[in-house]
């Protein structure tokens, strides 16, 4: 089966994700802005055809040199363009990424700086790939992991800080504004809003 690089895997997923966007504002509006929606569906079919055919290792992992993480952008991609989570490339995705899943709740690579990255893609595909119930314990977890890791007062923060509520990359050892979203998203996901205190708050 071809390969293809991860550059070219992560422009392929963004594009997916970024059309879907786009696609489901046109339908909602239902104006003339934007692309075409037949133009937009057959790209969109063509970049998912793509990802199936060219992009998956045999352990279900796409870029798996990278860890978990562009495993669960792309699977989430592919199940919020019309896969189910019993399409056969889905299942290989879901078996791979489950097994990053961690004692602490987290889903990341052993030895990664990337933990909140990584535990928060993996939440947003896994809250896409969830039925009946199926992966309910794991995101309770993973909530809680990703939750423990947002900067406040345990790290010597209070609300006077602009680290306090944030999230990042290990390595950093301060929170940023990418990662801060990713957690964001994850919270959502999971069903957090701005009224539930204290994370979605911070």
């Amino acid at each position: 089966m071809p390969r293809v690089t991860s550059g070219v895997l992560v422009v392929t997923v963004v594009a997916v994700m970024g059309l879907a966007l786009i696609g489901g504002g046109i339908v909602a509006a239902q104006t003339a802005v934007g692309p075409d929606p037949v133009a937009l569906e057959q790209t969109v079919s063509k970049a998912v055809a793509f990802l199936k055919a060219q992009g998956q290792s045999e352990d279900g992992s796409f870029s798996g040199v990278a860890g978990p993480g562009v495993t669960a952008l792309v699977t989430t991609s592919l199940l919020r363009n019309g896969l189910s989570p019993e399409d056969p490339t889905v299942v290989k995705s879901l078996r791979y990424l489950e097994g990053f899943v961690r004692p602490d709740g987290g889903v990341y690579q052993e030895g990664t700086l990337y933990r909140n990255y990584e535990t928060c893609l993996a939440i947003l595909c896994f809250t896409e790939a969830n039925r009946n119930g199926r992966y309910d314990e794991l995101l309770d977890h993973a909530e809680k992991f990703v939750k423990g890791l947002q900067w406040n007062e345990d790290e010597s923060h209070d609300q006077s800080s602009a680290s306090f509520g944030g999230a990042g990359y290990g390595k950093h050892r301060r929170p940023d504004m990418s990662n801060t979203n990713f957690l964001i998203e994850a919270l959502r996901a999971t069903g957090n809003g701005p009224e539930d205190r204290p994370c979605a708050t911070r």
